[in-house]
């Protein structure tokens, strides 16, 4: 009697098991349901990830981090996913980021998680060695002015060549009773640490009671016309000799960094000859 119970106990444990295992695997192959040993175990070779050269930079800079030489042995990767760090995450095979400019000086690792298409993982780091803002000079220096070289003219009822001067008038076969003369602050110079220079011209001495002005004195390359009626009045400040008097005009650059100025001079000088005065 003992041992039918046994029977109809073993025959009970057997149907069971297999209600048990048809439940979770109903095609009986092992690779379907939610509860199949495969599904539970990641398969194949884990990717190998490759997360490019270390790099240096200086903050602001952007770098690019390319990890298109990581691969996978017997299948494809499915997805990159960057650590930076304080700068979060990125995804993405090739990513380009900026670096803050005011980023510290230090050494930052980077790393990258490649995931494949059996959801196996590998990871590879990178540093980027990152040149602060710090590290730059911090102590504005005064800039430079330089006014340019001086400049001679002829002024004249006459047909004349244009002498020395830098005459933005073709004078050749025209009336040079009228000269334009451009002024150069363009050789100044200035760290550029604080702002870029601003530039300031004026004539800070005339050989004439009439003052020639100045055409936009705010740039590093102004201009100035003298006609003959530059020297009608008052010229006992110039130089005399038979045939033409010789006026200067000093002009004044100054420049400013932001911080600082410095100045310089250039001198024209203009010679008018005994035409341009009237009888």
């Amino acid at each position: 009697m003992k041992s039918n119970y046994m029977k109809i106990f073993a025959i009970l444990t057997a149907l069971l098991m297999m209600f048990t295992l048809n439940a979770c695997d109903p095609s009986g192959d092992g690779e379907d349901g939610t509860h199949s040993v495969r599904n539970l175990l990641n398969e194949g070779q884990a990717p190998v990830a490759n997360a490019g050269a270390d790099q240096s930079v200086v903050a602001g800079d952007t770098i690019v981090l390319d990890g298109s030489k990581s691969y996978d042995p017997d299948g494809t990767i499915d997805s990159y996913i960057w650590n930076l760090g304080d700068l979060g995450t990125r995804t993405g095979e090739t990513v380009t980021e900026t670096i803050p400019g005011n980023a510290a000086s230090g050494n930052y690792v980077i790393t990258l998680t490649v995931t494949d298409n059996n959801g196996n993982v590998d990871s590879d780091t990178i540093t980027v060695v990152v040149e602060g803002v710090e590290d730059e000079p911090s102590t504005n220096k005064s800039p430079h002015a330089n006014a340019g070289e001086d400049q001679n003219v002829v002024l004249g009822d006459y047909y004349a060549s244009p002498g020395d001067a830098k005459i933005i008038a073709a004078l050749d076969g025209t009336l040079a009773s009228s000269v334009t003369v451009e002024l150069d602050g363009s050789k100044s110079s200035d760290d550029g640490l604080i702002s870029p220079l601003t530039y300031t011209w004026k004539l800070v001495q005339s050989g004439t009671s009439i003052k020639p002005e100045i055409d936009n004195n705010a740039t590093d390359k102004p201009k100035v016309t003298l006609t003959c009626e530059t020297a009608f009045e008052d010229i006992n400040d110039c130089t005399r000799n038979d045939n033409n008097i010789t006026c200067d005009y000093v002009y004044e650059l100054t420049v400013f960094d932001g911080e600082f100025s410095d100045k310089d001079n250039v001198t024209v000088s203009a010679v008018y000859d005994r035409s341009c005065f009237p009888d």
